[in-house]
């Protein structure tokens, strides 16, 4: 048993001195010259300073971003709404140049010649051409109003010439 005592007395020795040691150490490491303290204590203030100088640097930039963003995205707004007017003009256009091609296609179909006899006159249809038949929806034209491949109820009729113009092909069928 007195090994044993013997051990455990070392061991608190030991453990004294490591502990003792290491206050020595931490002491005499703060030993630091006060010339050599303060010029830390001055460069730790001049970095803190030039830190909240690019904090504020920092902000500002934020805000900038911001203000541009906000332009770039009202001149796409804009951007977008002038190409939708532009394109509502361009199919207004195209719609009142195909209703001008339709107008002038019916007067042509419509087209009445004045013939006077014995002073008296007397209205004539005149067609200026061979007379073919439109659907309202189809890319044809027909010879007949009836023709299976079109509602006769819709069909308008006009000049040969002139459906050809509008780019329609002869049916298959009545044909």
């Amino acid at each position: 048993m007195n090994i044993k005592n013997l051990i455990l007395k070392n061991k608190r020795i030991a453990i004294c001195l490591v502990v003792a040691l290491g206050f020595g150490i931490a002491g005499g490491a703060s030993n630091m010259p006060q010339a050599d303290y303060n010029n830390l204590v001055v460069q730790k203030e001049q970095l803190d300073d030039k830190i909240i100088a690019l904090d504020k640097q920092l902000e500002e930039n934020k805000s900038k971003v911001d203000e541009l963003q906000a332009k770039k995205d009202e001149s796409d707004r804009i951007d977008k709404a002038e190409a939708e007017r532009l394109a509502k003009e361009e199919a207004d256009r195209l719609a009142r140049e195909e209703a001008e091609r339709f107008a002038q296609a019916e007067q042509n179909s419509n087209y009445y010649v004045s013939s006077g006899s014995n002073g008296g006159s007397v209205q004539e249809e005149a067609p200026i051409g061979t007379m073919v038949w439109l659907s309202a929806t189809g890319e044809k034209y027909h010879s007949r109003n009836n023709c299976g491949r079109m509602n006769p109820s819709k069909a308008r009729q006009v000049t040969l010439e002139s459906a050809r113009s509008q780019g329609f092909e002869a049916c298959s069928k009545c044909y």
